[in-house]
This record gives C-alpha cells, sequence and structure tokens, in this order.
C-alpha cells in the first residue's frame, strides 16, 4: 500500500454496510494495482488527487457520489492544472470503481468536457503585484507567505505548496525541489532571494510541510485562498482585472526578461524541459550562479515596488513611494 503521507490519505476509507468503499480507499487502490506500476508520471497524478479530488470526496463513499458533485468538483479547480485532465482522473478512477463492481455505473461519464481554453498570457503590472503581495499579509499564515512565495520563486503551485523544510538550507539560501515533487522528473535547486529568505525565517515550524494548517499535509484550497485575496483587493481599491495563481509565475518569469534576464536563464529557473543532448547531462547546479542574479534582480524589483507599503496600502490609486 502507498505510504500515508499526508492526513487526507488518514481519511475514513472503510468500506460501508454494502461493501463499497469510499473515495480515499478507491483512490489508494487505484494508485497501487494501476497507476503506479503502469505510470512514470503516477507522482503527479497523486499529487492532483490530494489537491482537487480528496479534499472535497475523502469522507465520501462512492455511492453517494452523483453527476452534481462532479461537475461542482470540476468546475471548482482553478489555476495551473487544466479542469479536462482533472475530468479525465476522475473518470479514470469512477471506471476503475465500475470494473471492480464498487458502483453500478460511472456519474462522470455525462459530464462534459469544459471548453477547451487557449494558453494563457494574462501578466500582472507592477502596481498589480505590489496590491498583490502586499494584500497577503492580510491573509496571514500560511496562505499569506505562500502567495508571496509564488512570487519570489517562480516556481509551480503544487511545488511550492509542497516545500518541505528538509528541502531548504536558509544559511547557503537554496530550496531544492526533489524528483518526485518536480513536474520535470529530476531535481531542481531554486537559489532564494535575500527577501525569500527572511520571509522563510519568519514563520512558523508546524510540522514537516513549510505552508501547513494542520501541522501534517501541505495547505490546499487553492481556490477559496484566491476568493479571499480577491475580496480584500476588492475592498481596497478596486478588483484586479481577472487572474489566476499560474499567472504568478508567468508574471515573475515576463518582469525578469523585462530586468534583463535572458529567456534561457528564465527558463532554467521555470525549470522547463531541456531539449537535445544537454538534458542526458542536465546537473542539479547547472546555471545557479545565473539563477540566483535573476531571482535576486527580481526581487529587488518586488521590494523597491514595496517601499513604503503596509497591508493597509494595496488601493491602486496611488503609489505609496
Amino acid at each position: 500500500m502507498l505510504p500515508r503521507t499526508t492526513s487526507i490519505w488518514q481519511r475514513d476509507s472503510q468500506p460501508n454496510a454494502s461493501g463499497r468503499p469510499g473515495a480515499v480507499q478507491l483512490a489508494e487502490d487505484w494508485l497501487d494495482k494501476v497507476a503506479k506500476p503502469n505510470n512514470r508520471s503516477w507522482q503527479l497524478q497523486k499529487r492532483r488527487l490530494e489537491i482537487h479530488v480528496l479534499p472535497k470526496w475523502g469522507d465520501r463513499k462512492l455511492d453517494t457520489i452523483r453527476r452534481a458533485d462532479v461537475r461542482e468538483l470540476i468546475e471548482s479547480i482553478e489555476g495551473e492544472v487544466s479542469p479536462n485532465r482533472n475530468l479525465t482522473l476522475v473518470r479514470t478512477l469512477l471506471r476503475y470503481a465500475v470494473s471492480r463492481d464498487w458502483i453500478e455505473a460511472s456519474p462522470a461519464e455525462a459530464i462534459a468536457k469544459p471548453k477547451i481554453e487557449n494558453p494563457r498570457d494574462r501578466v500582472l503590472e507592477m502596481d498589480e503585484v505590489r496590491r498583490v503581495y502586499v494584500g497577503a499579509d492580510l491573509l496571514g499564515y500560511p496562505f499569506g507567505g505562500f502567495i508571496k512565495m509564488l512570487l519570489l520563486t517562480a516556481q509551480r503551485r503544487t511545488e511550492v505548496a509542497e516545500m518541505r523544510w528538509e528541502q531548504i538550507n536558509l544559511d547557503a539560501a537554496v530550496w531544492v525541489i526533489p524528483s518526485e515533487s518536480a513536474k520535470s522528473g529530476r531535481p531542481h535547486l531554486v537559489p532564494l532571494s535575500a527577501l525569500a529568505v527572511r520571509l522563510l525565517r519568519s514563520v512558523p515550524r508546524l510540522g514537516d510541510y513549510v505552508w501547513t494548517s494542520d501541522g501534517n499535509s501541505p495547505i490546499s484550497g487553492f481556490a477559496k485562498l484566491k476568493q479571499r485575496l480577491d475580496a480584500f483587493l476588492a475592498a481596497s481599491g478596486g478588483a484586479l482585472q481577472p487572474w489566476v495563481l499560474h499567472d504568478l509565475r508567468r508574471t515573475a518569469a515576463t518582469h525578469m526578461v523585462r530586468l534583463g534576464v535572458t529567456e534561457t536563464i528564465v527558463g532554467r529557473v521555470l525549470n522547463h524541459a531541456v531539449q537535445g543532448v544537454t538534458a542526458t547531462v542536465y546537473a542539479l547546479h547547472s546555471y545557479a550562479p545565473e539563477k540566483r542574479e535573476a531571482l535576486d534582480r527580481w526581487a529587488a524589483d518586488v521590494q523597491r515596488e514595496m517601499e513604503g507599503c503596509s497591508p493597509l496600502s494595496i488601493s491602486g490609486s496611488a503609489h505609496p513611494r
């Protein structure tokens, strides 16, 4: 059986009186018997279940899940992961449940795929970055620091949410994302700017995870987090143009280019796939000095934008310099 690394996997997963299991047992069984033996990206599928599916369905018995529940789940997903991919994952899980005679039919089969979205190109302007960064303080720990770390490191939402203290060396100012957590499937070294180190030194250590509400598992509930932040911003100077959390990664990358960082180095910061022979000899510390300079430039630009700001000065109408 898969190791239970988060409290999500510790929720009730026992069969009900009819012998039909809950969502947690279904997910564990499918990961153990299907995904892990046959799919090299099974860890990514496991993380999607932990972030998007099990927080909503972990306590549910399979025979209580209806079509409306599937639709509500898919519609609630926002950010870097396509709703289509999650619908495909949910369909796969429920088809497996049918094959095990745990349910008679899958409630996901009649759900239409969400409209295919064009690639996003939203980039926040620096005054918007300032408002988001300062507004994050109003969220408190762990969500406020999480938002700031997304901006300062330009890493993926899931990777930042799953930061562990054991991955971080504050004295050396580095964070190493392990291969099992990185989308690329290889370890990724992220230099930490002085601003990022200061942020990390300021947060409490409640457990293995840096950003945790219960000390046992990484944060989730990103849609609600985003709604709270948007509400703060709307009440303090007006709502931003539509944006999602993944736009913070693109925003950081775009502004690094504006600051003179080459696209090649930005790609290394983002841990984009390296094509060709170079990929086979990719080293953990490749381009580390250049990545550090890029992230330091970006953090300095954010800090300049933040000078004189406080949680009460997030209005976009006047620049507090």
